[in-house]
This record gives C-alpha cells, structure tokens and sequence, in this order.
C-alpha cells in the first residue's frame, strides 16, 4: 500500500511542477521542514520532491483528503492544494467546462490557495475514449492552463 500512496503522490505533483526529484525526508531543508509542521496536520507519511525551480513540494493526507504544500528553498509557504469532492466545484465552473471540453467529464479536483490569497482549481477530466485533460481554472471558470 505503501508503494501505491508514494506513486499517487509523486504522480500528483508531476504536472504541478514540471520536472520533479523525489526527497528522502533527511534531504529536505530544516526551514521547510519547521515550516510545514508549523502549518498542517497529517495522518501518515509526507511524500516530498524537489522541482526545477527549487520549488519543496510536500504531499500527504489530511483530514481523508490528499493535500500538497509547496514551499519555497528558504522555507516560505507559496500555495496549497486540497482534493474536494467534484460535487463541490461551483456551478460556474462546471457550466463552463461542460461548454469548453464537451464529451470530458470531471473526475478529480482540487483548490488550490496561493500566499496571495488567490484561488484556482485543478480539474482532471476524462473523455470516452480515455483522453485525458488535467486544466488549471480560475474560480470564474476561465482556463489558465490545459495538459
């Protein structure tokens, strides 16, 4: 099981931060570390990487729902993704990925909150032929980014 929750881990934070190195929890800096256990509360074990950009990125569980932290080289918390429930994306979201992507359902979400309190979400979406699109969307449901 161990095995499984480390892929979805690392899989998760793939698109997020492009290239990603995994981190043995030794190799991440002591200010990130202080940081992040200041700030959250976790069931489980924390699944770090590095991206390219010098970007930490922590994932774990909280509260039955998978949570990734970003943190900057000098241990500033930059943004934080939370899985929701896809019943939980407002109407205006939906509605406007419905018009954009028709024949995608989605299948997975998150929320993401940035240091300067903005919002997004990111949508995994799914066709019939198995296409997939994962798309960054504002709240008002304008597409900033589609992989």
């Amino acid at each position: 099981m161990k095995t499984v929750a480390k892929a979805f881990a690392f899989l998760l934070l793939l698109p997020l931060s492009g290239f990603s190195q995994t981190l043995s929890g030794d190799k991440v800096p002591p200010a990130i570390e202080k940081a992040f256990k200041a700030m959250f509360t976790m069931q489980g074990e924390v699944f770090w990487t590095k991206g390219n950009d010098s970007e930490y990125d922590a994932a774990f569980t909280s509260d039955g729902k998978q949570v990734i932290a970003a943190f900057d080289k000098k241990g500033n918390w930059k943004e934080t993704l939370r899985e929701i429930d896809v019943l939980s994306i407002p109407d205006t979201i939906v509605q406007a990925m419905n018009k954009q992507f028709t024949g995608y359902q989605i299948i997975g979400a998150m929320l993401a909150n940035e240091k300067d309190g903005s919002k997004w979400y990111k949508l995994d979406m799914v066709n019939l032929d198995k296409e997939e699109k994962m798309l960054m969307v504002t709240p008002e449901g304008v597409v900033i980014k589609s992989e």
